[in-house]
């Protein structure tokens, strides 16, 4: 079985057990988006017009069920160009099973994730240099209440594919108890502790250039490695919001060497209703895409002490690294007007073959409601990439204006201009791209 058709088969087993129960939405969307590219590679000189188009199809699926609970976030994109890409297929995934072998006690969990990422971190976000990696995970879950105590005991067997780097497949084996007390009706501290195991499906060894076109190269070989992770954790319910502070140690073993790392995650959120919610982000780990994907606090039933981990920047699903992430996020509703914000701060530290990277960003947009049917999108971006060993950064910029027309329910036309610019402080990896777009898209309604 290919590597995608493993996330499709998974999706669609979640799909029609779940449909099997009376009680479930599903939100179907199809839509076809062409582009107009006027140098389409953003290549620094013989700059190469295209034209692509994309069709894509896909849905959104909940159920709760007493015994089962299930959600399905799918979306198929097939993406073609005329002249400069070879045609592609991309996934994105989001699958989740609960099944109750004892309701509200004991829960087998079956999750599946596909996202896109980089194939080489140096490279550009071009549709030559991205892949599908994929994160299947399964395993038991016990969640135990009484008076003022809470537990969650959790474990998983987990595999990461990826569909170019194979040097990079791997299995996992985790394991997490988390044990908190109410201190009252509104906070709890707790106790979090999580054991990782990676294990490679094959050793490799590679060859790493010095500098960006050196000849001269040093060797790393992978080694299989253990993260454990200690976390007093105290979440607080605030009059308008939440915090969710953790604070302890992480620890990699890979046999050759052992690492010590300070772990800490801070979450703050605000939210006054409609009009204004905001999030601040603050922390430290070791991760890796099976690490990321297993969370010892969370239980997806219950829902405890839980907000969804950011994800950030463009190379998150690479081989395990320290991550640290400053980010603030804005959203504010004031009639027809409704912008978003986002402000980032991401390092990773890799203890592979993947460069050190510094990543700052700051992403906006602007929704203005011009009639009922109809509205005015402004968008941009800016993004600063600095590979810290290799001395190389690059500046990304994107800008975008589009017009919205909802032709009948559930039915609707956008069009219109973007652009995308990097820079670099190597002359030759400068590029841009001027892009005019059409989207038709229709998005269902729940049922």
């Amino acid at each position: 079985m290919s590597k995608w058709l493993s996330s499709v088969v998974i999706a669609i087993l979640v799909l029609f057990y779940s449909s099997l129960l009376p009680a479930y939405e599903f939100i179907p969307e199809l839509g076809l988006r062409v582009e107009l590219h006027d140098n389409a590679r953003q290549t620094t000189n013989n700059a190469q017009d295209d034209i692509s188009y994309q069709p894509y199809a896909g849905f959104q699926f909940i159920n709760e069920g007493e015994r089962l609970y299930a959600s399905v976030d799918f979306l198929a994109e097939y993406e073609r160009y005329q002249d400069t890409f070879d045609d592609d297929t991309r996934l994105y995934i989001d699958a989740y099973l609960g099944w109750g072998i004892i309701p509200g006690r004991l829960i087998w969990n079956l999750q599946d994730s596909a996202t896109i990422q980089r194939i080489n971190a140096l490279g550009f976000d071009l549709p030559d240099n991205t892949q599908r990696v994929n994160v299947l995970a399964t395993g038991p879950e016990l969640y135990y209440e009484r008076n003022v105590w809470r537990t969650i005991a959790k474990a998983q067997v987990s595999q990461v594919t990826y569909e170019e780097s194979d040097e990079y497949d791997a299995s996992g084996l985790s394991a997490s108890v988390s044990l908190y007390r109410d201190l009252n009706a509104y906070s709890s501290l707790g106790l979090s502790v999580s054991y990782n195991e990676n294990e490679y499906d094959e050793l490799s060894t590679f060859l790493i250039p010095v500098l960006p076109g050196s000849t001269a190269t040093t060797s790393f070989t992978q080694s299989d490695y253990e993260v454990t992770k200690y976390a007093i954790v105290y979440n607080r319910e605030l009059p308008y919001g939440r915090l969710i502070a953790k604070v302890g140690q992480n620890s990699l073993d890979s046999g050759a060497d052992t690492i010590d790392e300070a772990y800490y995650d801070f979450r703050l959120t605000y939210d006054a209703g409609a009009s204004l919610v905001a999030g601040l982000t603050i922390s430290s780990e070791l991760t890796d895409p099976i690490v990321n994907s297993f969370n010892p606090d969370d239980t997806r039933i219950h829902l405890e002490g839980i907000l969804a981990p950011s994800r950030l920047g463009t190379n998150d699903n690479q081989s395990y690294h320290l991550r640290e992430q400053l980010a603030l996020d804005l959203r504010y509703e004031a009639g027809r007007y409704h912008p978003q914000a986002q402000v980032f701060s991401t390092s990773r530290d890799y203890y592979g073959v993947e460069p050190e990277e510094d990543e700052f960003g700051v992403r906006g947009s602007l929704l203005i409601d011009l009639t009922e049917r109809s509205g005015v999108t402004l968008s941009a971006s800016r993004t600063k990439l600095d590979y810290v060993n290799l001395a190389t950064e690059d500046t990304n910029t994107s800008l975008e204006i589009a017009y919205n027309y909802e032709i009948l329910d559930g039915v609707n036309l956008q069009a219109g201009y973007g652009r995308e610019k990097r820079t670099s402080n190597l002359g030759n990896r400068d590029g841009d791209d001027n892009i005019f777009f059409l989207e038709i898209n229709y998005l269902g309604e729940a049922r």
